[in-house]
């Protein structure tokens, strides 16, 4: 067997791992989502839950932000010897175990000060609440933080298999725990998290058992592998920073608001999250490698070929997929959401913040691929600046349109930043195209736009038949069904008529991608 063969063959074994261990974990999270909300609802508890997991979660991120550099590191030092290697993955580990050690002990100390600025809408009873639930859950930040890091050594040592099951093992975990004991409330919650970090960290350490001599811990800030990744660490801190605040953001406006609202707007991002990692993240992921390459080889025409056409792609998927889930809001949270505790009221005020968050589906994964095209080029400071920008954006939208609109001022404000950051981003990215290429860009785009609008008035008063109670109470499903049926085929109509050419060309490039078709004579450009 040729060497290249081979290559791509342990290559393809490790993806169709990497990516069903990970989806396997994703559906077993979503899962638990679900029975968190039958077992609590848009309630109180829900909303303490929400505010307290914000400093352990910011903890863990904090303390493994950049781990990933472990990685070439790792195989850096393997090119010397197998003993220098483990060495080396000895010290970085230390490293990031000393970090989460700390940021836990900081966490432990600001808790009951931070709650005045993370719950401002809080009294004294409920903060207290908060920070008790801080306090459980920080032992989760200890066990699946450790875990986590672990697993970055097994993927170092290309254990995908492993480091997989410790995510599905943290899931399932968690899961069965909330199922055993949700009549204690949402303390079963916390611990649950803190069962499936135990599970994960166990099932991360059982995989490096046979290594267990090679690795030592002991810190030396010292080490060069050390230095060079804090090194490289530092710009994803920045990076990782943004998102994190905007949470805090978003979740201190909600506890300022009426009980439920903190947890109505969490249950209403959880399918936008879950269509973006499944789809847009897996999207950016692929286009990464090959924009490095292009830009590796300063063949700056063939990446900005590439970059233009995933846009397109992402444009033809993505904006429709918006459209479909604000006019389909209701039904959506109906089947997914409402049963148990979770009852009409629940279902009123996650579906009006699922309407106003729709339009994040799109914003999101354009803003991940112009982001990894930045990366692709060496260039992070920008990302950072257009991140930064975002923050300050939701604040003050935050600020203004909540007291107006409720919760649903958090949701509008936290898709408004996002749009403002795509367009800080995309002003970024216009000196790599020339003014004739930006044009066609906006020509299809207008082209895929108007497909959409042509779609919106075709489905729209079906959707606002199916969002009636009468066909919501026990007609959610077919409902469902149908009009996303109809959205489908009046889409695919829709872009014959206005973009018949970018329809072939694209459809010929996933046919040529998936079952080696030849290319559209359009997409051999």
């Amino acid at each position: 067997m040729r060497p290249q063969t081979a290559s791509a063959r342990a290559f393809l074994h490790a993806l169709v791992v990497v990516v069903g261990s990970s989806a396997s974990a994703l559906a077993v999270g979503f899962f638990k989502s679900l029975l968190s909300a039958y077992y609590f609802g848009t309630s109180g508890s829900m909303d303490a839950y929400l505010l307290a997991l914000l400093l352990p979660d910011m903890a863990m991120q904090l303390a493994r932000t950049g781990a990933f550099n472990l990685i070439p590191l790792f195989a850096t030092e393997r090119q010397r010897s197998e003993e220098d290697a483990w060495k080396a993955a000895s010290k970085m580990l230390s490293y990031w175990l000393a970090l989460l050690a700390a940021a836990v002990v900081v966490v432990l100390v600001v808790a009951p000060v931070a709650m005045a600025l993370l719950a401002p809408g809080y009294d004294g009873a409920q903060r207290a609440r908060t920070l008790e639930l801080t306090r459980t859950l920080l032992l989760m930040t200890v066990t699946c933080g450790t875990g986590r890091m672990l697993g970055v050594v097994l993927h170092a040592e290309r254990r995908f298999l492993v480091a997989g099951l410790s995510e599905v093992a943290f899931q399932f975990g968690s899961t069965l725990y909330l199922v055993a004991f949700h009549r204690m409330g949402i303390s079963a919650l916390a611990w649950a998290q803190v069962f499936g970090g135990l599970l994960q960290l166990l099932t991360a350490a059982c995989g490096l058992y046979a290594r267990r001599r090679q690795l030592r811990l002991g810190i030396d800030l010292t080490s060069t592998p050390v230095r060079r990744m804090i090194r490289l660490s530092l710009p994803v801190y920045l990076g990782d920073s943004g998102d994190k605040i905007n949470l805090i953001v978003t979740r201190a406006f909600g506890s300022m608001l009426a009980s439920g609202a903190v947890s109505a707007l969490q249950y209403a991002y959880t399918p936008i999250e879950g269509l973006h990692r499944m789809l847009g993240t897996p999207l950016a992921t692929a286009l990464f490698p090959f924009l490095s390459g292009r830009f590796a080889q300063n063949d700056p025409r063939l990446a900005r070929i590439s970059l233009s056409r995933i846009m397109v792609v992402a444009t033809v998927a993505f904006l429709p997929l918006s459209a479909v889930t604000w006019l389909l809001a209701d039904p959506m949270v109906v089947v997914l959401f409402e049963r148990g505790s979770f009852d009409g009221t629940s279902t009123a005020l996650t579906a009006s913040a699922l309407r106003l968050f729709a339009p994040s589906i799109f914003a999101l994964a354009l803003n991940e691929l112009i982001i990894a095209s930045f990366h692709a080029r060496q260039e992070t400071l920008i990302p950072v600046r257009a991140g930064f920008v975002r923050v300050a954006c939701n604040t003050l939208l935050c600020a203004a349109l909540a007291p107006v609109l409720g919760h649903r001022g958090v949701a509008l404000a936290t898709t408004l930043s996002l749009y403002v950051k795509l367009l800080v981003l995309a002003y970024s990215l216009r000196a790599l195209f020339t003014p004739r290429e930006w044009s066609l860009q906006l020509e299809t785009l207008a082209r895929i736009v108007l497909a959409v609008i042509l779609m919106i008035g075709m489905a729209y008063p079906f959707a606002l038949f199916v969002s009636t109670p009468q066909v919501l109470t026990g007609h959610a499903w077919p409902a469902l069904f149908g009009v996303g049926l109809l959205c489908l085929s009046a889409y695919g109509a829709a872009l014959w008529v206005c973009a018949r050419r970018q329809f072939i060309v694209y459809l010929g490039l996933m046919r040529h991608v998936l079952w080696h078709h030849p290319l559209p004579v359009a997409a051999r450009a």
